[in-house]
């Protein structure tokens, strides 16, 4: 019988892990690309930063969006709050984000339409460029 990392258990553990973060993941990555996509962009043509550091800016902000969405994810924050919402579990990264925010009491009902049903590429750079224009 093994024992520690190289036991069944850990191994099982580990996947559950990896199923329950990878959702998330994906979410904050589209998120994040997009709202420094957003940003970056308003800041470029503000002439506030040049392309270079824009495009290191942007490569720094999905990965970090991306580690943030993946331990959100693995510690079960997230699916907790959907659970609590009455929500269902699912892949689809706009009904996430939706839901994430009402988590937050952020009333998305009170979105225009054509904002609710991007995805979250779109929303996050909505959100980036209107970031850029109030705070960069």
């Amino acid at each position: 019988m093994s024992v520690g990392i190289f036991s069944e258990e850990f191994f099982e553990i580990f996947y559950n892990l990896h199923e329950q973060g990878l959702p998330f993941a994906k979410m904050f990555v589209f998120y994040g690309a997009g709202f420094s996509l957003g940003k970056n962009f308003v800041r470029t043509l503000r002439g506030s930063i040049r392309g270079g550091v824009a495009v290191s800016d942007f490569i720094r902000d999905v990965i970090v969006a991306f580690i943030v969405g993946y331990f959100i994810g693995n510690v079960g924050v997230g699916i907790k709050i959907f659970q609590a919402m009455g929500g269902e579990f699912t892949d689809d990264t706009t009904i996430m984000f939706l839901k994430f925010f009402n988590a937050f009491g952020i009333n998305v009902a009170a979105l225009p339409e054509f904002i609710a049903t991007m995805s979250s590429l779109l929303i996050g750079a909505f959100i980036g460029v209107i970031f850029g224009i109030l705070i960069g």
